[in-house]
């Protein structure tokens, strides 16, 4: 059964059960890019698994910030015996956009913490980004 490896839902009005509901049934999806659609889409992201996911496109999204940058990267919080998952769904990102994004040094450490395949991450027009 053939399907896409590229999806692009830049500045759609798609919303976060949608994109959970088609997330969950495109396991090849490599490249996502969701700029311009709302935090809420975005955080469709945190249940969802995308095993090859590498390359998400998450700029310009409306309030979009450091602690759903947290909850995205941050290992499911499944405790349920036998899940022994202690490693971010989208591990294997390889890049990364998050420009326009209202988002701190915070996230920096969070993506090189979490992300360790990344390789390319863009961080323009982030304006609470201090030192880099």
């Amino acid at each position: 059964k053939r399907q896409p490896r590229h999806l692009n839902l830049s500045w759609t009005n798609i919303n976060r059960r949608q994109l959970f509901w088609l997330i969950c049934r495109l396991p090849q999806l490599q490249t996502l890019s969701l700029a311009g659609c709302s935090a809420s889409t975005v955080s469709a992201l945190i249940t969802c698994n995308c095993p090859q996911l590498a390359s998400l496109d998450i700029s310009w999204s409306h309030g979009l910030d450091d602690d759903l940058i947290r909850d995205l990267l941050s290992p499911p919080s499944d405790t349920r015996p036998g899940l022994m998952e202690s490693k971010s769904r989208l591990r294997f990102l390889i890049e990364m956009n998050v420009s326009g994004l209202n988002i701190s040094d915070k996230s920096i450490r969070l993506i090189t913490q979490h992300l360790p395949f990344i390789t390319r991450v863009d961080f323009s027009s982030c304006k609470l980004i201090t030192d880099l």
